[in-house]
C-alpha cells in the first residue's frame, strides 16, 4: 500500500500552482513577473523554439535581462537555478517525467514542465518550486 501511494505522488500531474505551461505563457510571465530564464551556450535556448512574434519578445527580454546567458550550465542544481523564479530548458526521457508537469528532483525541488507546443523532443522548462 505504501509503495502504491508513493508511486502515485511521484507521478501525479502537478499542473495546479504552476505559472506557465507553454512558451507564450512563459514569455508573458517574464515580461510581467518575477521569473528569469537561465540559458547556457551549451544548452537549449528559447531562440531555438520561438515563433515570429515570440522571437521578437525573446530578443526584448534578453535586452531587459530577463533571459540570462551563462557560459556553461553544468547542472540543474546550479546556484542560479536554486534561486526562486528561475527557469531553464532541459531534455529528459519521457519515462522519467511522464506528465505535463512532473517532479524531476524532489530533494532539489525541481519541476519539469513539458511544453508540447515547442518541440517533439522532450525539451521542457525546469523550475525550482
Amino acid at each position: 500500500m505504501a509503495m502504491a501511494r508513493m508511486k502515485y505522488f511521484l507521478t501525479v500531474p502537478l499542473q495546479k500552482g504552476v505559472d506557465f505551461y507553454n512558451m507564450q505563457q512563459l514569455l508573458n510571465q517574464l515580461q510581467n513577473g518575477k521569473w528569469t530564464v537561465y540559458e547556457a551556450d551549451n544548452g537549449y535556448t528559447l531562440r531555438k523554439y520561438c515563433r515570429q512574434e515570440q522571437c521578437t519578445q525573446v530578443e526584448e527580454l534578453i535586452r531587459k535581462g530577463k533571459i540570462v546567458h551563462l557560459k556553461n550550465l553544468s547542472s540543474l542544481s546550479d546556484e542560479t537555478l536554486a534561486s526562486p523564479f528561475a527557469v531553464t530548458l532541459a531534455a529528459l526521457n519521457v519515462e522519467t517525467v511522464p506528465n505535463p508537469v512532473s517532479i524531476y528532483d524532489r530533494k532539489e525541488k525541481l519541476l519539469y514542465i513539458h511544453d508540447t507546443t515547442i518541440s517533439v523532443d522532450m525539451v521542457a522548462y525546469v523550475i525550482n518550486k
